[in-house]
């Protein structure tokens, strides 16, 4: 059987009792229990004949869940299995709750590192979103070079990160729609510097403590004419020298300056060619070519067109509930979220139930309303949902699927 999830509300069934009072649960004989569903027991064929119950207590009395054992093979459930189970609980939503805590961490992190790159490439027009680009080339990078995921990371943030310098160059200069004089130029030079300073004055976690020096040396060549320091090939960091192949590439081809055109892809790659074994690692070199790393997908979700249908659940105040399915289809959708056309007005930030039907199956999940548009003069809106917390059925699911597709 196929079952996905069992939800019930806090104080309904055995485990809802358990998470209401805190308090472990025996029950030897499930037949006429009051709190016993045994419609669960039909539903997919197993034989439930007794029940251990007992709360997941973290720090002695925050609740973290609930775990139940049953059927115990040898006669009924005692004080000393009740003892060792709440013993075994208590330990796992500990366990639970330090992984959650490094998991708000590393979001948090995240969210401040990408916020720094979103700012000041929102600085000007000609570099917005360059951080977020680089950094995306960055993780496909690190993937393509075999490094471990602590190194990606820490390549990923440098390179949302090294740009940050720029806060200190006068928008005149940043923002300047023609070539600059040799002053000029030595300003923007600057901004590395500054990047090093700023970065240097965060007190980053010890796994996070090479990013200042990562991110502050994009502009070293490995024949040491490069800035801020001039540092030579051995001196330079491995992520720097992968960060500033990035960044060349990406500054290239990115859109069209005042006083340059854009480059196409194959004119960027021949540049970094011809600086092969100067200004860049030969090796590192070979390989964003070889593996093709500059073919990176830079969307934060691949979206594709669509026809699938949907079945949806809410109400006018946007709460979700049991009854009044609505259906429609969906004619975009990514990992991130869905794009479907609707006759009703759903409310802004609202959550809902949703179920998606693809060709293999289907996929269920709450999404948050993020968009809410008329099309037109129809008296029809275009809706646009975002996951959360896309379930691992799902994401896998969906990851097949949009697989199917070119982009």
């Amino acid at each position: 059987m196929e079952i996905e999830e069992i939800r019930l509300p806090i104080g309904q069934g055995i485990a809802g009792r358990v998470a209401a009072t805190k308090e472990i649960l025996k029950v030897n004989d499930v037949i006429g229990f009051p709190l016993f569903d045994s419609s669960w027991d039909q539903k997919t064929g197993y034989r439930t004949k007794n029940i251990l119950a007992v709360p997941m207590l973290a720090r002695g009395s925050e609740l973290v869940g609930v775990i139940e054992a049953i059927n115990k093979k040898d006669g009924k459930f005692d004080d000393y299995d009740g003892s060792l189970l709440m013993t075994f609980g208590s330990l796992a939503a500990t366990a639970i709750r330090d992984v959650e805590r490094i998991v708000e961490r590393e979001k948090f992190i995240e969210s401040v590192v990408r916020s720094f790159g979103e700012t000041i490439d929102a600085r000007s027009e000609f570099t917005s979103g360059h951080s977020r680009k680089v950094a995306a080339y960055a993780q496909n990078f690190g993937s393509a070079m075999g490094l471990n995921n602590k190194d990606i990371k820490i390549l990923y943030y440098a390179a949302l990160l090294h740009d940050v310098g720029k806060i200190g160059i006068k928008d005149s200069i940043l923002e300047k729609p023609g070539r600059l004089t040799s002053e000029e130029y030595q300003y923007i030079k600057d901004h590395v510097a500054y990047t090093r300073n700023i970065l240097n004055a965060i007190d980053f976690p010890d796994d996070l403590k090479e990013i200042p020096q990562i991110a502050s040396s994009h502009h070293e060549q490995i024949n040491g004419e490069g800035y801020p320091v001039g540092l030579q090939d051995h001196e330079i960091h491995k992520l720097a020298k992968m960060l500033s192949i990035i960044d060349v590439y990406e500054s290239l081809t990115a859109r069209d300056r005042p006083y340059r055109k854009a480059m196409e892809s194959k004119d960027a790659l021949e540049v970094l060619l011809q600086n092969r074994g100067t200004s860049f690692d030969p090796e590192l070199v070979d390989v964003f070519i070889e593996k093709r790393v500059y073919q990176t997908e830079l969307r934060m979700h691949k979206r594709v067109n669509v026809d699938l249908a949907i079945e949806y659940i809410l109400d006018v105040d946007g709460h979700i509930k049991g009854k009044d399915i609505g259906k429609g289809r969906v004619h975009n959708i990514s990992q991130g979220g869905i794009l479907f056309s609707s006759d009703i007005i759903f409310p802004y930030n609202k959550l809902i139930e949703v179920i998606v039907y693809i060709p293999d199956g289907r996929i269920k999940a709450t999404a948050q309303v993020v968009r809410c548009k008329e099309i037109g003069s129809s008296e029809r809106f275009e809706i646009g949902l975002r996951f959360v917390g896309l379930p691992s059925q799902s994401q896998a699911k969906l990851k097949k699927y949009l697989q199917n597709f070119s982009i």
